[in-house]
């Protein structure tokens, strides 16, 4: 059997700032090329859940519920949040997706960020992906402190154990090979997983 790429960190035409796909012609292609099955993961929402969900199972196409969120870690530079993908396993994890959206839009301080805790607390049937480009361990890539990526990788790790993986992303955007080597260099050193996205 070929090894086949699915898309694990997709936006469709809900996340407004990002993309103009919409759902069904990304179906329909991901379709074509082959793909067992396919995430979609717009920012900060859930609100094409439904239509990706349906549109996917009627065209044979395995559909990966997810979102993008901002969040808010205790050492995050300036208090800036900072991108990470979760990914539903299950319907816990489709539940606590649903617990961390809502929260970022009712009771929290900044509308649309959950703070690092509440992502921790809410875990259980979660794959988390660190969020490539401008994701939670970006800064940290970045400036070459080795030492705050190792810990805070390490807290992920500690919570999402084998279900935290590192995004490694080449888009030919400013930042990508530095942080591709210290992401290579980090899950080397702690034993974490890695996914190609783009």
């Amino acid at each position: 059997m070929n090894p086949r790429f699915v898309h694990l960190h997709v936006h469709s035409e809900y996340s407004l700032a990002d993309s103009l796909l919409k759902v069904n012609p990304l179906v329909s292609q991901a379709v074509s090329l082959g793909a067992p099955a396919l995430a979609l993961t717009d920012a900060g929402n859930l609100f094409a859940l439904v239509k990706f969900y349906e549109t996917s199972i009627s065209r044979g196409l395995k559909p990966i519920l997810g979102v993008e969120l901002k969040v808010l870690a205790p050492d995050s530079a300036n208090d800036v949040p900072e991108r990470v993908v979760l990914l539903a396993m299950n319907e816990r994890g489709y539940a606590n997706l649903i617990s961390l959206v809502s929260a970022s839009y009712t009771t929290v301080e900044h509308r649309g960020v959950v703070p690092e805790e509440l992502v921790f607390a809410h875990s259980e049937g979660v794959i988390a992906l660190s969020g490539g480009i401008h994701g939670h361990l970006w800064q940290f890539c970045l400036s070459g402190d080795s030492e705050a990526l190792a810990v805070r990788a390490g807290r992920w790790q500690a919570c999402f154990g084998d279900r935290y993986y590192l995004e490694l992303m080449r888009t030919g955007r400013t930042g990508e090979d530095a942080a591709t080597a210290a992401l290579v260099a980090l899950a080397a050193a702690q034993g974490l997983g890695v996914v190609a996205c783009n």
